[in-house]
């Protein structure tokens, strides 16, 4: 990743045989949970923490979808029984 030039440039390691291995060039790199890009712009950052604070967000809603089901089907079970003590 070239960040502030934009010069050709190539880099290699050599392998414990002794050949040379070049490295390839990426536009974007992700180091430490945080995603660089070659133009430092934090976009993909922004919407891959939104990404995951929506999924969280769903997981939350999906829960608690259920939970009120649950709930609201033994309400009615309470009631539908207590016609009949009554």
């Amino acid at each position: 990743m070239h960040v502030g030039h934009k010069l050709a440039t190539s880099f290699s390691i050599s392998r414990p045989d002794g050949t040379l291995c070049t490295l390839a060039e990426v536009a974007e790199e992700k180091d430490l949970g945080v995603i660089l890009t070659s133009d430092l712009k934090a976009g993909r950052q922004y919407r891959e923490a939104a990404r995951k604070a929506m999924n969280v967000l769903q997981t939350i809603k999906r829960h608690f979808t259920r939970l009120d089901i649950l709930i609201r089907n033994r309400q009615s079970q309470r009631n539908y029984f207590a016609n009949f003590t009554s």
